[in-house]
């Protein structure tokens, strides 16, 4: 073989040489890039599912609200009368007394306010009265309780209760 067939041999693979490094240089560059690319979506996506579970949050604290709102709602005189004379007769207990007080308004909710006077046979039937009032549909908030024996022995008490009728207040219920 002479010099010059030697030559270019080496010449084309040489160049053949050239031409692998710099596909291989090529392709490893668009590897990087798809990766970096692929990272920025993990990323954002991490970032998406962050959101949206900040956004169910949301619509559960939302719901919670709404329920809250809905159990926040003026019930009429007449009814609570009526319950808590049913509670106190289910409990061998005497209504003495219903006296509405003036309405408190607040920036987020409207407080009706009332005093009862009850006479129990003993302090276990009063306290099975509190806890009909305490489970009561309607959110009626016991604020303060006097209670005084009528005799020596505790047989027979008198009980004063201030309770409150606690309203959900917005714009749409500005005539409570």
């Amino acid at each position: 073989m002479n010099m010059e067939a030697i030559v270019e041999k080496i010449k084309n693979r040489l160049v053949a040489l050239v031409m692998i490094v710099v596909t291989i240089v090529v392709i490893y560059k668009l590897y990087q890039n798809q990766n970096e690319q692929i990272e920025k979506i993990n990323k954002l996506r991490e970032i998406e599912i962050k959101k949206i579970a900040v956004l169910k949050d949301m619509q559960t604290t939302k719901q919670w609200l709404e329920a809250y709102k809905n159990l926040l709602t003026k019930v009429l005189e007449e009814r609570v009368v009526s319950a808590l004379s049913e509670f106190a007769k289910s409990v061998n207990m005497q209504v003495e007394s219903f006296k509405p007080e003036i309405k408190k308004v607040n920036a987020d909710y409207v407080e009706f306010p009332f005093t009862l006077t009850v006479k129990a046979k003993g302090y276990h039937d009063l306290a099975k009265f509190v806890s009909k009032i305490e489970n009561y549909a309607q959110v009626l908030v016991i604020t303060n309780a006097d209670i005084a024996s009528t005799d020596d022995r505790g047989s027979e008490i008198t009980c004063r209760l201030s309770l409150s009728n606690i309203v959900f207040h917005n714009n749409e219920n500005d005539n409570l």
